[in-house]
């Protein structure tokens, strides 16, 4: 994934400005995964080429909240994910007058589509949120002191990220920390550039790859630029959903993620998630049941989150 650029279980830790990862030159021991062999990107590689590659390749093991690269870092490596898992965030400015603004998750009206009919309710939502919070989630408190934490994708085994930089020349513009323990290959910049230079299928695929990073860019900042903070929740809350089995004319969300992850998706804070979907729960448009989210009538969810 370029995102040095640009439905998740955990939230990064505050992690310090230097990575704590352990830098391996060589391939793992025998016994751990060691092959690109399942790369998306190098996939059409002649074998002896992505040997080649593999060989050129530093190797590193990251634990769970491991910075592998920060928003404005200059290095220009690129990474490939042979087992684990990663997510790419970038963060708004602390001073954004949205966030600061629905930071309590209430309209100026006190009513409307989304909003709190009172402070009494909203503040019970953001109580029932705390123990959340608690339980797991406190990393989120510290990069919200950063600014809001957007989340721009999570990948895994087969992906790749960095590979931006290593083109443009550019700092990176995002950070990419590890969401559980995790086994990435690094290949210096220059030799990737390389790489492509000498290899017109990956070239081909390079392009798709950024192809797809403008669009959905686009999509993104069409939703940030046309929908409040609230929307973005309902929006996020249709992506996760699913047909329930039980009852096809509703859709279920389960497991649902916690207050923060989803906030880090929306781009906004738990708290407005959290009077959010309380608000939704009051119109009865959802329901909470054990660890899953209930959503009764997915044409208003979809109305509300104009999708």
């Amino acid at each position: 994934m370029g995102t040095d650029g640009a439905g998740p279980d955990r939230v990064a830790t505050a992690p310090p400005r230097a990575s704590r990862i352990l830098d391996r030159p060589s391939r793992p021991e025998s016994g751990e995964e060691a092959s690109l062999g399942g790369n998306i990107l190098l996939g059409n590689l002649p074998p002896p080429v992505l040997k080649q590659v593999e060989d050129a390749c530093r190797w590193r093991q990251l634990a769970t909240d491991d910075v592998v690269f920060d928003q404005d870092d200059p290095s220009r490596d690129v990474y490939f994910i042979v087992r684990g898992k990663l997510r790419i965030l970038v963060f708004r400015g602390p001073q954004d007058p949205e966030a600061e603004a629905e930071s309590g998750g209430q309209p100026s009206n006190g009513t409307g589509p989304g909003g709190s009919t009172g402070t009494g309710s909203a503040t019970s939502d953001v109580d029932a949120e705390t123990e959340s919070i608690k339980a797991g989630n406190l990393a989120f408190e510290a990069l919200v002191d950063e600014g809001v934490p957007m989340t721009l994708t999570e990948l895994g085994a087969g992906d790749t990220f960095g590979e931006l930089s290593a083109i443009d020349g550019r700092m990176r513009s995002a950070r990419a920390v590890a969401l559980e323990p995790s086994l990435v290959a690094i290949l210096d910049g220059e030799a990737f550039v390389a790489l492509v230079r000498d290899h017109g299928d990956l070239a081909l695929a390079l392009l798709r790859r950024v192809a797809g990073y403008l669009r959905a860019s686009n999509r993104r900042m069409y939703n940030l630029s046309t929908l409040t903070a609230k929307q973005r929740v309902y929006a996020q809350l249709a992506r996760l959903a699913e047909v329930n089995a039980r009852r096809p004319a509703e859709w279920i969300i389960e497991p649902l993620p916690s207050h923060a992850d989803i906030a880090f998706w929306a781009g906004t804070k738990r708290e407005t998630v959290a009077a959010a979907i309380g608000w939704l729960a009051r119109e009865g448009v959802v329901v909470r049941q054990h660890r899953a989210l209930l959503i009764r009538d997915p044409n208003r969810l979809k109305a509300l989150a104009h999708v």
